[in-house]
């Protein structure tokens, strides 16, 4: 637009850069995944931690967010 002649100035002047900063979190390796399934599988409940761990890599939700989902119905039995 500035080329053009429609304005005199960029409104990009003032918005400052932006700071590239690396991602803080590292995904898990497959030694470690692997890990955390194998501990799954030995602990007192292996299907419903496997599921959880399961949900947990795969949909990207925090472990304070799976914590705060409620079931509703009769399926609830099933979980507890």
């Amino acid at each position: 637009m500035i080329i053009e002649g429609i304005i005199e100035t960029s409104p990009m002047e003032v918005i400052s850069t932006l700071v590239a900063r690396p991602d803080p979190v590292q995904p898990f390796t497959q030694v470690q995944m692997n890990a955390l399934l194998q501990a799954a599988k030995r602990s007192q409940h292996p299907r419903r931690n496997e599921a959880i761990l399961f949900f947990l890599l795969d949909s990207g939700v925090r472990a304070t967010e799976l914590c705060m989902l409620r079931l509703k119905g009769e399926a609830r039995h099933m979980w507890i």
